[in-house]
């Protein structure tokens, strides 16, 4: 499925501060020259450094946001370790495959929510301590979440239409079965109606060497939704009342906006309800047919997509 590892596998990674991508490309065994393979051995491990240093080179995208997101392709075991106090800390994972998640540290208390989302499990195992399927540790059960390939409800044609692996910080190159990077931040952001504070991504297996929190990740891609509040504010956009027993108003109080298009989705991405076009400036959706619950109302308008949660109960 989806990948093949080869010899020829492209290390990437993010330079934050000059937003310069970084290849490089390990060499395929064959005969080479005393000269070449001291040049090679130096790429080698300058990639190898970079990509496996635990927050070398990292950044904060927002010091105010409360979701942190990790993706590879590889698995392995991830040891996050929660070395910065960050109230109501969600933390998203994705990967193709499995891994063991633990987490710990002095404010592991902070987080309330563990959501995991990709294939789960699989007979591809490319680390040496590889689990045979994914789970999550450290922190209260009821508070975690496994979601087998949920789908991608931010639409990159570069990327799966599932949630499947994350391993490249480019949106606009075809990543071969994983997801882009905006596809991956839009997922976690609609689940949890809020902005994320960084997204660390790489192709191979997670270090044993914990991940501090403090370290933050990369910023990679933004999609639309990291702009949400911005276009509600000059669109003027409501839904009311919310929380609702069936009926919610959805209404624009910019006046040139005339038509919009709205799916909805659960919280795992399923889409609940046929693409419906509106016609504004007020309309209304009926989700008495749906069980009480959180859902994601996304709106469509003059090339700006928004998403709202809304809560049937």
């Amino acid at each position: 499925m989806h990948h093949l590892k080869t010899v020829n596998q492209t290390f990437n990674t993010w330079n934050s501060d000059s937003k310069i991508i970084h290849n490089f490309a390990a060499i395929k065994i064959g005969l080479i020259n005393n000269n070449t393979m001291k040049k090679i051995s130096t790429t080698i491990l300058i990639a190898l450094a970079l990509v496996g240093m635990n927050g070398m080179g990292q950044t904060i995208c927002d010091t105010a946001a409360n979701i942190i997101i990790y993706s590879n392709y590889d698995g392995g075991v991830l040891n996050i370790n929660v070395d910065q106090h960050i109230p109501n800390l969600k933390i998203g994972i994705v990967t193709y495959e499995p891994v063991t998640i633990n987490i710990s540290g002095t404010y592991v208390a902070d987080v309330t929510n563990v959501v995991y989302a990709g294939y789960v499990t699989t007979t591809n195992h490319h680390c040496n301590n590889s689990p045979t399927t994914t789970t999550i540790t450290g922190v209260a059960a009821n508070i975690t979440t496994i979601n087998f390939l949920p789908a991608a409800t931010y639409n990159n044609l570069n990327g799966d239409a599932n949630i499947v692996c994350n391993y490249s910080c480019s949106d606009t190159t075809n990543q071969g079965g994983c997801n882009t990077p905006d596809q991956i931040v839009y997922y976690f952001e609609s689940l949890w109606g809020s902005s994320f504070r960084y997204h660390f991504t790489q192709y191979g297996c997670w270090n044993t060497t914990p991940y501090l929190v403090s370290a933050g990740g990369n910023c990679c891609a933004n999609p639309v939704i990291t702009s949400v509040n911005k276009i509600e504010n000059s669109y003027g956009i409501t839904v009311n009342p919310n929380p609702s027993t069936d009926v919610f108003t959805i209404s624009f109080s910019d006046k040139s906006i005339n038509t919009c298009t709205i799916n909805l989705f659960d919280l795992v991405g399923e889409k609940m309800l046929p693409t419906q076009t509106l016609n504004l400036k007020l309309e209304t959706l009926n989700l008495s047919h749906l069980t009480q619950g959180i859902y994601f109302l996304e709106i469509n308008f003059d090339g700006q997509k928004v998403v709202r949660k809304v809560v049937k109960i």
